[in-house]
């Protein structure tokens, strides 16, 4: 499958949506139609239809919020409603049925991890510093390699970069827990290195733990604010 740019990617969204669509739907105070339709099939994408564990969700100022992710369309619709006022975060790493509720029937589970994931910071219209890529260097060189990323988020500030496992990952002991954090921690300190040959500075973000935006939610660090976009998709 060739790399889909950012608006065949948006047909795709609404294709499987059964909407028709356009950037010009996007509100920015209102219900967002359109970014709840993105959110939801990026929850999707990344988790599969049939997901064991329940997503992290987190708008700023506000308690953790705790969703089954098998509801895709609850999580895109209170993550749109959040993100008319509030920055809003997921965490990567889904809880499992059985940390939550030990007698659940389900299988042995604490954490449920769906890929490898890198965030690049990029220029923006606030930061200029050289030490960090623009849009389209920070895109050529996460698609060096030899093995692309499934999905690439631009929240404006960043490029968010998920590679995603054939299965998800289970935690379900002290062994698995190590296991995910050293494949985690390993694969982003070779991109961080060979950023480094650039000049440019990467942080590691490789916690499971690690809170990410969704696409489909705006950005209200920045003023005004900015969507949260679906900027390419590759082998879905």
């Amino acid at each position: 499958m060739k790399d889909l740019s950012f608006q065949e990617a948006i047909r795709i969204v609404y294709q499987e949506s059964g909407e028709v669509a356009s950037l010009e739907d996007r509100e920015i105070t209102g219900y967002d139609q359109y970014g709840m339709y993105e959110t939801k099939w990026f929850i999707e994408k990344l988790y599969g239809h049939k997901p064991l564990g329940q997503l992290m969700l987190v708008a700023e100022n506000d308690n953790l919020m705790l969703i089954d992710a098998m509801h895709s369309f609850s999580i895109a619709d209170l993550a749109i409603k959040k993100s008319k006022e509030f920055d809003v975060y997921f965490f990567i790493g889904l809880l499992g049925y059985q940390l939550l509720h030990p007698d659940h029937p389900g299988p042995e589970c604490e954490a449920v991890v769906p890929c490898l994931w890198i965030n690049v910071n990029i220029q923006d219209s606030l930061k200029k510093e050289t030490w960090l890529p623009t849009e389209a260097e920070a895109v050529s060189f996460l698609k060096s390699r030899k093995m692309k990323p499934n999905i690439i988020i631009n929240t404006v500030s960043e490029l968010q970069a998920y590679w995603l496992f054939k299965k998800p990952f289970i935690v379900n002991s002290d062994a698995t827990r190590d296991e995910i954090s050293k494949l985690s921690d390993q694969f982003q300190n070779i991109l961080i290195a060979e950023a480094q040959i650039k000049g440019w500075k990467i942080d590691n973000t490789s916690s499971i733990l690690n809170r990410q935006r969704l696409p489909g939610t705006w950005n209200r660090a920045l003023n005004p604010p900015a969507p949260i976009n679906i900027l390419e998709v590759q082998n879905l």
